[in-house]
């Protein structure tokens, strides 16, 4: 995936702020020019707080409030925007197949178009 020239970029793309700043549209008119493959990676809030469980000891019954709220909370902002151009599911498939996955849709294609509906959304 290293391949010169290439970039990849793996973030959680929302716009969940005290006040809609359009991060999404804003993000998407910044690389309109380039090829762009929105990957929605899925996976349910059952299995986040079993990991979180498994990893941190943090169990979503005694979880604060603000703790259930900000993971929860990201769960919902983070798939906002609509559709992808692509989706893997953490839950079902181990990272690797999932990396896969995404790896043969950058090389067979066809090419994302997600992001120009995004950037054709424009700022709020």
């Amino acid at each position: 995936m290293g391949e010169p020239g290439r970039r990849f970029v793996d973030v959680g793309l929302h716009d969940s702020y005290s006040k809609p700043l359009g991060v999404p549209a804003l993000c998407a008119e910044r690389l309109e020019t380039l090829p762009v493959l929105f990957v929605g990676v899925r996976c349910p809030l059952e299995v986040v707080w079993e990991r979180r469980r498994s990893t941190w000891g943090q169990d979503r019954e005694s979880a604060d409030e603000d703790l259930r709220a900000a993971v929860e909370g990201w769960q919902e902002t983070v798939h906002a925007h609509g559709p992808y151009d692509l989706e893997v599911d953490t839950s079902v498939d181990a990272p690797a197949h999932c990396a896969d996955v995404i790896v043969a849709r950058l090389q067979d294609g066809p090419p994302g178009v997600a992001f120009a509906r995004l950037a054709s959304l424009g700022p709020p």
